[in-house]
């Protein structure tokens, strides 16, 4: 990659990641206490995360301070997904299996760079497969939430 590619890739994400922490501050101070604004808002701050840790050069497998960066990353699917519902499911409440189900997928990317990747664990590439298998999964599934019920919502009564 050269320089000037490498410069204008830094910017962009740096600019992209910038406007999600804004948006992400607006959604929460214009609109904290409803459920969609939190979990936007924790979309947002995911996607600038995001926008840092899929960067090249950042560290593969990571290591030390970006673990927990690469794990929220990974996190944010389920976010995505949960957003998806708050925002056209008018019935939807967070549940502790929702948190853990958050936990699970922050936990598993922990679990992969602290422990199976340096000791070359052979199921370190099962697990890779299964999280990239589940950020499919949850896009599909916030997908089919929002087409299953679009004709219903975001329409003002």
């Amino acid at each position: 990659m050269t320089a000037a590619v490498h410069s204008l890739d830094l910017a962009l994400r740096s600019g992209a990641g910038l406007l999600l922490l804004l948006i992400g501050g607006l959604m929460l101070r214009d609109h904290g206490r409803a459920t969609g604004a939190r979990l936007g808002a924790a979309f947002a701050v995911g996607g600038a995360i995001f926008a840092i840790t899929s960067s090249a050069g950042f560290h593969r497998p990571p290591q030390g301070w970006d673990i927990p960066l690469m794990a929220l990353a990974t996190g944010n699917n389920v976010v995505f997904w949960l957003f998806a519902r708050a925002l056209f499911d008018d019935g939807f409440r967070l549940k502790p299996l929702h948190g853990a189900l958050w936990a699970t997928m922050v936990g598993l990317p922990v679990l992969c760079a602290l422990v199976l990747h340096p000791a070359r664990w052979p199921t370190q590439n099962g697990i890779d497969d299964f999280l990239t298998l589940a950020a499919l999964g949850f896009a599909v599934l916030a997908t089919a939430q929002t087409i299953g019920s679009y004709r219903d919502e975001l329409v003002e009564p």
